[in-house]
């Protein structure tokens, strides 16, 4: 949580991605520290972050389609969505 606060302090923007499979467990013991700092926190599905990570190799090329909270990624190894939840602030970029 002090890196949080200190990048707040420093940083005009700043953006917190929670993408792990205990992300629900930390926003719901850190909501309350987080709403009175000025970032923007946004969660990804754990499972669908384990399905694109299954497309990673050495040598890649993805295509990438967004589309308001959802993500489209196609490579040569297969495809999968990735979809997003803003939990905190407004997610502009």
């Amino acid at each position: 949580m002090d890196r949080i606060k200190k990048a707040c302090r420093l940083a005009q923007q700043v953006k917190i991605y929670c993408f792990n499979s205990k992300a629900g467990v930390w926003w719901q013991q850190e909501r309350s520290k987080l709403e009175r700092l000025e970032a923007c926190c946004i969660q990804f599905p754990y499972e669908q972050i384990q399905a694109a990570s299954q497309l990673v190799s050495r040598s890649m090329k993805w295509y990438i389609t967004l589309s308001d909270n959802q993500a489209s990624i196609h490579c040569d190894q297969g495809a999968c969505e990735l979809q997003w939840q803003v939990l905190l602030g407004a997610a502009t970029q």
